[in-house]
């Protein structure tokens, strides 16, 4: 689905609408938080497709919360610099959880023309998902 930021300058959770595949974890919170059903440590690989409408320079932020809880460093700020340019951000965030403790990922812009956004399918290729977000525990 297509994100939008209706204020700037204000964190968002990022919403997971589809899952592929599912163990080890659940989703909570309007689908915006990963749940860890067994501790250990986890790997968060995470792409995210942000798009501008806007002519002018935006830039925005993204970062992940553990239990709710902005975790320090995580943050990466980047730029889109003209209208209809799209930018595809990837990251790998490790940490260690346990039961119930829960991932989110988060953004932010200074203009409500970006937006984390998907695209249908055409002719030639499928549909391209808004975010892509692959949990691997990889130890216990």
């Amino acid at each position: 689905n297509t994100q939008h930021a209706n204020t700037i300058n204000t964190p968002y959770p990022v919403r997971m609408s589809n899952t592929a595949f599912v163990s080890g974890f659940t989703l909570a919170n309007n689908n915006t938080e990963i749940v860890a059903q067994n501790a250990g440590l986890y790997n968060y690989p995470v792409s995210i497709q942000l798009n501008s409408s806007t002519s002018s320079a935006a830039d925005y932020w993204i970062w992940y919360r553990k239990n709710r809880v902005d975790v320090p460093h995580s943050a990466t700020k980047m730029s889109i610099a003209s209208n209809k340019e799209t930018k595809v951000a990837a990251w790998n965030f490790i940490d260690s959880m346990e039961i119930g403790d829960s991932f989110q990922l988060m953004w932010a812009t200074n203009d409500t023309a970006v937006s984390v956004s998907a695209s249908p399918s055409t002719a030639f290729c499928p549909q391209i998902p808004s975010v892509i977000t692959t949990v691997t525990q990889v130890t216990l």
